[in-house]
């Protein structure tokens, strides 16, 4: 019901509204600009692994919390929260068009907050990560930096080529995250299934409240449990 509830308040919206016209949001954006199948292939890919991303943190926060692990929880929570404001930043154009044209927060601004906040993540979150394969994270975050530095500043003065590096190493960053992401959530679940099942393999100390011995049934004939009722015996054997 929340999800449908969602899905019927942004049809209402598109119904009801009449700025734009009802096929320009419903149909996808090859059919709406008139382009070609291919067109804007890394984008939606690269849409694709941001998703993946957010949804592998989730999971790992997920499995965290039921292996009782908070730190881990709180910080893949963390994550998928701040992937999914970068999803939504890239699929809706946020800092390079939304904000600076109706906020009036310039673009490089909007840069240097989620370069601050991806840095405040990492301090903060410095234990649990370098429990993970870090390694997939600094490349990704390379690669991120490499693609800022060319959207920002004109450090080349072809277009083609710049446009490339900048989209490209975005794609290869956004790659290297869905990879960490992915494998982190694996190895997390591995680590709490591994450790309950070490857990229910070690045997409970006897206290006041065990259950009496289990014995077998040629033992039993033998020599019945000492203030045992043959109701009780039966009990222990289910």
């Amino acid at each position: 019901m929340i999800a449908w509830s969602f899905g019927f308040f942004l049809m209402a919206v598109v119904v009801l509204q009449e700025a734009v016209p009802a096929e320009t949001l419903l149909l996808d954006r090859v059919v709406v600009s008139g382009g070609r199948w291919y067109s804007g292939m890394i984008t939606s890919l690269g849409i694709l692994a941001w998703t993946v991303s957010a949804v592998a943190c989730l999971s790992a926060a997920f499995v965290a919390k039921l292996g009782r692990r908070r730190g881990a929880q709180t910080v893949f929570s963390t994550a998928a929260l701040w992937i999914g404001v970068l999803l939504l930043d890239d699929l809706f154009l946020l800092h390079s068009n939304v904000v600076p044209r109706f906020l009036g927060v310039p673009k490089l601004t909007m840069v240097a907050l989620e370069a601050i906040a991806v840095v405040v993540w990492l301090a903060a979150s410095r234990r649990e990560v370098a429990r993970t394969r870090w390694e997939l994270l600094a490349a990704s975050g390379a690669a991120f930096a490499l693609s800022n530095v060319m959207d920002v500043f004109a450090v080349l003065d072809d277009d083609r080529w710049r446009l490339i590096i900048e989209d490209g190493s975005k794609f290869f960053g956004v790659l290297a995250l869905a990879a960490w992401s992915v494998t982190t959530a694996a190895d997390i679940a591995k680590s709490v299934v591994d450790r309950a099942a070490q857990v229910a393999t070690v045997p409970v100390a006897a206290g006041p409240s065990s259950l009496p011995p289990r014995v077998s049934p040629s033992t039993r004939r033998q020599k019945p449990l000492v203030g045992a009722t043959s109701n009780a015996a039966v009990g222990d054997d289910r």
